[in-house]
C-alpha cells in the first residue's frame, strides 16, 4: 500500500516535468521523533512519509532565479496525491508541515545533503475512528467575482 501511495505522489504534476520531489519513508517510531510536530500521533501505528525536493535541478536549469516557489508547489501536488491515494485505499493520512528548526535537525540526524530540502510529512495509517468532516465554506463564498 505504501508503494501505491508513493506512486500516486510520483505521478503528481511538476513544473516543467523536472521531477524534483523526493520521499523518505520512516517506519521506526524512534526515527519519526526527528520530524514529528505538535499533533500527537501513536507512531507505532503509522508510517511517516517525508516529502522533500532536490534543489540541484532548479539550479541547473535556472529556475531558482525565476520561479523558486514552484518547488513548494511541486511538493504540495505530490503531498496531495499521496493523501488522496491513502484515503482511496481506506487509510487515514494527515499532512503536516515543519519548522526550520525541525528541518535542520532532521537533515542532520538523517544525514541529508544540503541540496535535499525536507518540506512536510504525512502520517499514514489505519484510523482508530473516522474523523468528522469539518464544515467547509460554500463554493459560492469562495468565488471572487
Amino acid at each position: 500500500m505504501i508503494e501505491q501511495i508513493l506512486e500516486a505522489g510520483r505521478a503528481a504534476p511538476t513544473a516543467c516535468n523536472l521531477d524534483i520531489v523526493r520521499f523518505i519513508v520512516i517506519r521506526d517510531p524512534e526515527k519519526a521523533k526527528m520530524v514529528w510536530s505538535d499533533i500527537p500521533t501513536p507512531m507505532d501505528r503509522c508510517v511517516l512519509i517525508v516529502v522533500c525536493y532536490d534543489k540541484r535541478i532548479y539550479e541547473t536549469v535556472g529556475h531558482n532565479r525565476l520561479v523558486l516557489h514552484n518547488q513548494l508547489l511541486d511538493v504540495a501536488a505530490a503531498t496531495d496525491h499521496i493523501c488522496l491515494m491513502a484515503h482511496a485505499l481506506g487509510l487515514g493520512a494527515v499532512w503536516l508541515t515543519r519548522t526550520d528548526k525541525t528541518a535542520k535537525k532532521f537533515r542532520k540526524s538523517y544525514g541529508l545533503q544540503d541540496y535535499i530540502e525536507p518540506v512536510c510529512h504525512i502520517a499514514v495509517g489505519w484510523p482508530a475512528i473516522w474523523p468528522i468532516k469539518s464544515r467547509r465554506m460554500p463554493l459560492k463564498e469562495m468565488m471572487i467575482p
